[in-house]
């Protein structure tokens, strides 16, 4: 289930530089799970960095994968980046409230 939600974000992703058709969607999913699965694996690389974004984009590009047709470089390395940076915002994110609600806990009536 984790890999399907961050696979959505990067399909959101995608369709925010470039129209995505419905029939995509699951393909989008599966390029972004190799690749996730891909960082998560090699050794010596933290949080899978280098090696998802390479992944990806050599998968994105490939002609046959997107639409018939591979997408451009530019436009599978912009989704790549953006991507990355969006989900180490919002890990950053989820640990500043982490820290927040640990710092000061709510307190019920």
């Amino acid at each position: 289930m984790f890999i399907v939600l961050r696979g959505f974000g990067f399909v959101l992703t995608i369709a925010a530089l470039t129209p995505v058709s419905p029939s995509m969607i699951p393909i989008l999913i599966s390029i972004f799970s190799t690749g996730w699965v891909l960082g998560f694996i090699t050794p010596g690389a933290p949080g899978g960095i280098g090696v998802f974004e390479l992944s990806v984009s050599t998968l994105l590009t490939q002609q046959g994968f997107f639409d018939n047709s591979g997408l451009s470089m530019g436009i599978a390395i912009s989704a790549v980046a953006i991507h990355r940076l969006l989900s180490t915002l919002a890990e950053t994110l989820g640990s500043f409230f982490a820290w927040v609600d640990e710092r000061w806990p709510l307190k019920l009536l």
